[in-house]
């Protein structure tokens, strides 16, 4: 599908696409495997936020290629909130060197984990890319009531070849 290309942030809903996994929101570790085809950087930014059970993920593609990613704290759909979490992302990455790297038109794999605690009010993200860790544990607030249901909102182009949900420990 085609997200919202470089129109503003405000628009990025226009270009959503939800999905629904069918799972119960008592699961308490959810994952979620989706299988993607990212385009050239000639095409322009390349930033997508995946919300998955309400936690909210920026992933960066760069210039050259790497990949970087980082939960958005606060609503993914204000400017402020997305271009934080990319300063985040950057600083991270160059910190620590967690980034990994895509072939544009190739197929990637990225997996969100969302471990939900006893109480299923906080929890632990964490995104791989091609089983390269670029975020681990990172300490989330999470709705108990919350359905792990996905939600892409592609700020360029994305090609989605598959998804899958997995739940453990109703």
């Amino acid at each position: 599908f085609t997200g919202s290309g470089s129109a503003r942030m405000e628009s990025m809903v226009a270009g959503r696409l939800e999905l629904g996994s069918g799972l119960p929101a008592a699961a308490r570790r959810v994952d979620c495997s989706i299988d993607l085809i990212l385009p050239p950087p000639s095409r322009g930014n390349r930033s997508y936020v995946f919300d998955f059970r309400g936690v909210p993920v920026l992933l960066l593609v760069t210039a050259d290629d790497k990949v970087r990613a980082a939960v958005v704290e606060g609503d993914p759909l204000k400017e402020e909130a997305v271009h934080a979490a990319s300063l985040r992302a950057l600083t991270a990455a160059l910190e620590n060197g967690a980034h990994g790297r895509v072939i544009p038109g190739a197929v990637h794999r990225l997996h969100l984990r969302i471990d939900a605690a006893a109480n299923r009010t906080r929890g632990a993200a964490r995104i791989l890319l091609d089983q390269t860790e670029l975020c681990l544990d990172e300490d989330v607030a999470l709705d108990p009531m919350r359905a792990p249901n996905l939600t892409i909102y592609p700020m360029q182009a994305l090609q989605l070849r598959a998804v899958q949900f997995v739940a453990r420990g109703f």
